[in-house]
């Protein structure tokens, strides 16, 4: 599975993807309240940044689930599924990200 199926999968079996931008984009807003007027950014550079973000979480998450599928059969979606299922990753990412905070 590469990143993009990773991120597909993650999009139409949970609602991590919702959760993190929800929180990402409360977090982006509190960062362009604190700027002066005239350099607070506009609803795009916001978006842009919550994408940014969101993509170098997913980049981890990816990473992190990669390293624990077998090696012989990284390229096989249903040993990926199989090892997300039994290690219950779907709803600890999800758990995560409601319970994440940005400093």
């Amino acid at each position: 599975m590469n990143e993009k199926e990773f991120a597909e999968y993650l999009d139409q079996n949970s609602n991590v993807r919702d959760k993190f931008s929800e929180k990402a984009m409360d977090y982006q807003i509190q960062l362009n309240d604190e700027r002066a007027f005239a350099r607070q950014w506009n609803e795009a550079e916001m978006n842009r940044a919550v994408d940014k973000m969101y993509q170098q979480f997913l980049d981890s998450v990816y990473e992190k689930v990669q390293s624990g599928v077998d090696t012989a059969h990284r390229d096989d979606e249903q040993s990926w599924i199989n090892f997300m299922d039994s290690n219950d990753i779907l709803d600890s990412l999800e758990d995560s990200t409601s319970e994440l905070e940005f400093a």
